[in-house]
């Protein structure tokens, strides 16, 4: 049942070698937020707050602890939090556990930088029109650091692109991103190249939601031409072709 699984996770969120590694691996945040969200079992709410905080105080790892947090944060664990906060526990300990899980939020939402919640969102692999996807000063800025740890963004992007399961909005903004990474970092045709994203984005433009198609094609013109904002606005010869 859903109670027996995250008691499973809080009692492995007891050992700080497990904490700082496969927990955080196994990317299981967004899974209990929704779980959180949505539970009206008392027993599923206390013990989902208790693997949160344990989480958060077990890890050793700052970059851990980092990651736990922003993907909390990512995943909107304080808009329950502050749902939860106008109903009257009986149990002590959770409202103890609510308390300190909510400050250490509200500690971290102060400390994040924009880029840090980029990649948080790309890892949960919910990606939405945040307000750093149309941000050109964001994508002038960062563009570069999707090459970090061995292109690992870029790679969830090109994963997402042809994952079945992907829901519309996630793959337009994924068609999207990658645009604008090729936009805004000088090797990065050649860098997609490798991870065959110009195909995938070209097969998303048959796609039956219009957003889909519409971000796919952009993106299509982006990894293609030269110029390509000034497709139809300018003479044939300030567009070329790779």
């Amino acid at each position: 049942t859903q109670s027996t699984w995250v008691c499973c996770l809080w009692l492995l969120s007891f050992h700080q070698s497990i904490v700082d590694d496969a927990l955080l691996m196994a990317n299981l945040i967004p899974t209990l937020a929704t779980i959180f969200s949505e539970t009206v079992k008392d027993k599923v709410i206390r013990i989902t707050l208790a693997f949160f905080r344990n989480v958060i105080e077990q890890a050793q790892n700052k970059d851990a602890a980092s990651q736990y947090l922003l993907s909390m944060i990512h995943c909107k664990v304080p808009r329950t939090l502050d749902h939860l906060s106008d109903k009257d526990f009986d149990d002590p300990e959770l409202a103890e556990d609510l308390n300190i899980v909510r400050d250490k939020l509200e500690e971290s939402v102060q400390e994040i930088s924009s880029f840090d919640e980029y990649c948080q969102e790309v890892r949960s692999r919910r990606l939405e029109w945040s307000p750093v996807h149309k941000s050109d000063k964001f994508w002038r800025e960062n563009a570069c650091r999707l090459n970090e740890n061995n292109y690992e963004l870029l790679r969830i992007l090109s994963s997402i692109l042809d994952d079945v399961n992907s829901e519309a909005l996630v793959l337009a903004v994924a068609a999207h991103d990658v645009g604008e990474y090729v936009r805004y970092y000088p090797r990065g045709r050649r860098i997609v190249d490798n991870f065959e994203c110009k195909t995938k984005v070209m097969k998303l433009m048959t796609h039956k939601d219009s957003a889909v198609k519409y971000n796919a094609l952009l993106a299509t013109q982006k990894i293609m031409v030269d110029n390509w904002e000034y497709i139809g606005k300018s003479p044939i010869s300030t567009v070329t072709v790779k």
